[in-house]
């Protein structure tokens, strides 16, 4: 202040010559004080800052701004007053230094300015608002003029702004990626017209004159696949097991007979199925048209040496109609598993039969390289692709259980199948911390199975680099009834192992911290539902594996009467790739702070995604900030929080502790005010931090300690 007081005395002497009374002696003369009081506003202290002193014999008041370069300030510095019941001035620029654009107010009228040197009078008590941009230190000498008692008089006010140093700069970033898998690639559409040889393939063929060959002129068009049996069979096989594909899908095919089919006579289409993935087939399943015979030949004695159980179905659409081409379009090949090899086939017990066939069109669906399966139950324990059945949109993901025992103990008969994702495989580096993901699913139970049944998703992180899983965290929705357990089985991080029991009202307490749990509640037979979940942000290293998996936990028995689904689809995760927090940053849970800067008035924060800049107590309680919401703003003062509103230009939100009022300032990218809000201080602060945010950048304006 005694820079100020000296800029009011070198201009004393022009002063003085212009007015009546100007210092303090003059008043004591009159025996009164100054009729004008200039008070200051000591609530926003250390922004703004207020004092009165006398130099030889002035008296002056000065008033200090502190501001951030290049942005708006706007205070009440303080307010003028009055001792006499009625008084009226204005202020008249004396002098200034410095450039900057800066506007003074009594009240709500404009007194001077960097363009205007003085303003009209104004009713008396009135604010004295000081408004500013500015990039270096100025100030400027005004007086506040009125007339009393029929002198003329003028108070020397002084104004001198200087900017705040920026005491630190902190910035991070992360880019969002949005992935989603809905398993389309998984089916591949498979078509010939038996124009070249088949791969794979063999022929069988018994009886006199039976035959298999290729016809390069017949067919719809030529070529076809020709198959004469003569008192036997004609066969066409054609082996998958070397990429075997799901049962799931439709098939189709046309055939041509020269004569209609007697009664012993069959067309034979037949699907060998793998039912427990053990790379063999275990079921026949053979689809037949004939004449009237309702007793089709098995083959897999003969083209596997075994017999194994047959499935009978009418060929659907089939026709015993001659010299026309039919289609037979069969929509699901078989319940579950997969074809590991086929046959086109005709059979004739007497006499001789014909066939051409044509125009094979059916979809291989297969799990994707990056697809694995873990399993343990019984036969129909099986992880595949289905085209035909979803939540959403086939084709989907489907996990098929049946237990493994039936003693009534969870730990030693569940069965559990589980389709393994490998995300690492897929999609690359993905961080854990905040890694969320969500799918659909649908859940179809037997009419007789019992119902303990869990399906989950896993998810497994690697936390210190090694490629191998540390921490499995689990998402489950349940189906139990009073009195049967349910179970959750590792298949990410120990294979096999049980991670808990899972009672009828969906409790489960893990067996070890490495494993996290997560009930997401119950489920119904014939409904869809949503798994989702979110990794703690507090959580270390990458997520490589994430798992679909369904465990029944007891009471087996033969056959699919108590097996149970779930068909994934529309697989979507959303992580961030993050770069260093700063030195000195923390990451709670969800939060990302650091202590506040010594020194430090000023926080200014800018963050993508939706989040909060705050700073909080030492128990890390938002204590004064503002959370964003889309374009939505909410200002936060202790405990309540205001809506701002919404802003399409917000960039920073502009924190300010000060000595009696506490400010959150909402500011465009060039530092304009957008809206603000003010409060009472509500605490002791300690940090200042981010919650929920995806990067941000911190600038912190003080005076350096």
């Amino acid at each position: 202040m005694r820079k100020g007081a000296i800029l009011v005395f070198s201009l004393g002497a022009l002063v003085l010559a212009a007015v009546t009374i100007t210092n303090i002696s003059e008043w004591r003369v009159r025996a009164s004080a100054s009729p004008l009081l200039k008070l200051g506003n000591y609530s926003v202290n250390p922004i703004s800052h207020s004092s009165f002193s006398i130099y030889d014999g002035l008296n002056v008041t000065a008033y200090t701004l502190r501001f951030v370069p290049g942005w708006v300030e706007e205070y009440a510095v303080g307010r003028l007053e009055k001792r006499i019941p009625e008084l009226s001035t204005y202020l008249y620029r004396e002098a200034q230094s410095g450039a900057a654009s800066y506007w003074i107010y009594l009240g709500n009228v404009l007194q001077v300015s960097s363009t205007q040197v003085y303003g009209p009078l104004v009713s008396l008590p009135a604010s004295l608002v000081w408004r500013s941009t500015a990039t270096g230190s100025y100030w400027l000498l005004t007086t506040a003029r009125f007339t009393v008692g029929g002198s003329r008089v003028q108070q020397l006010i002084n104004f001198s702004a200087r900017p705040l140093s920026l005491l630190y700069n902190a910035s991070y970033g992360c880019a969002t990626y949005a992935r989603r898998d809905g398993f389309e690639d998984a089916c591949t559409l498979v078509s010939y017209s038996f124009d070249t040889s088949i791969p794979n393939s063999r022929i069988y063929t018994y009886g006199i004159q039976s035959e298999v060959s290729f016809d390069m002129w017949h067919g719809n068009p030529a070529p076809s696949l020709y198959t004469l049996s003569h008192s036997g069979y004609a066969a066409l096989f054609v082996n998958y097991s070397t990429h075997p594909f799901s049962v799931a899908s439709s098939f189709s095919f046309q055939y041509f007979f020269r004569s209609s089919l007697q009664d012993t006579d069959y067309l034979q289409m037949h699907f060998f199925i793998d039912s427990n993935m053990d790379g063999g087939p275990d079921v026949e399943v053979i689809y037949y048209g004939s004449g009237g015979g309702t007793a089709p030949l098995p083959l897999a004695p003969v083209v596997y040496g075994r017999s194994l159980p047959v499935t009978l179905y009418v060929a659907p659409g089939f026709v015993n109609r001659a010299n026309i081409w039919y289609t037979i379009t069969i929509a699901r090949i078989y319940s579950s598993g997969y074809v590991v090899g086929l046959a086109y086939a005709t059979t004739c017990e007497k006499g001789m039969t014909k066939i051409w066939w044509d125009n094979v069109s059916f979809y291989s669906c297969t799990l994707p390289s990056y697809l694995s399966a873990y399993r343990r139950g019984r036969d129909f324990t099986v992880v595949y692709v289905d085209r035909i059945t979803s939540p959403s949109t086939p084709p989907s993901l489907a996990t098929q259980v049946d237990a493994f025992g039936s003693t009534g103990n969870p730990l030693a008969d569940y069965g559990v199948a589980a389709a393994i994702y490998n995300v690492a495989e897929k999609w690359g580096t993905v961080y854990a911390a905040g890694f969320s993901f969500n799918v659909s699913g649908l859940y179809v139970r037997d009419a007789t199975d019992v119902r303990n049944n869990v399906a989950y998703v896993s998810v497994g992180v690697d936390s210190d680099g090694n490629g191998l899983v540390d921490t499995e965290y689990f998402f489950y929705l349940y189906d139990i009834a009073t009195g049967y357990s349910g179970a959750i089985v590792s298949v990410l991080l120990n294979p096999g192992a049980v991670v808990c029991t899972v009672g009828s009202g969906g409790s489960c307490t893990p067996t070890s911290p490495v494993y996290k749990v997560y009930n997401l509640g119950t489920m119904t037979s014939g409904s869809s539902y949503r798994w989702s979940g979110t990794v703690p942000y507090t959580q270390s290293g990458t997520v490589i594996k994430v798992a679909f998996a369904v465990t029944d936990a007891s009471y087996w028995s033969a056959g699919t009467s108590d097996d149970f689904w779930v068909w994934w689809d529309d697989f979507a995760v959303a992580y961030a790739a993050c770069t260093p927090l700063p030195p000195g940053w923390i990451r709670g849970d969800g939060t990302i702070y650091r202590p506040l800067v010594l020194g430090g008035i000023v926080y200014a924060g800018s963050f993508t995604g939706d989040g909060g800049f705050y700073l909080f107590s030492s128990g890390l309680s938002p204590l004064l900030g503002a959370r964003r919401s889309g374009n939505v703003y909410y200002a936060r003062c202790g405990g309540s929080e205001t809506m701002l509103g919404s802003f399409t230009a917000a960039y920073y939100v502009d924190l300010r502790a000060l000595s009696g009022l506490w400010e959150v300032i909402l500011r465009d990218y060039s530092g304009n005010i957008l809206a603000r809000h003010g409060c009472a201080p509500a605490g002791a602060l300690s940090y200042v931090g981010f919650t929920g945010v995806q990067g941000f950048e911190l600038r912190v304006f003080g005076d350096p300690p």
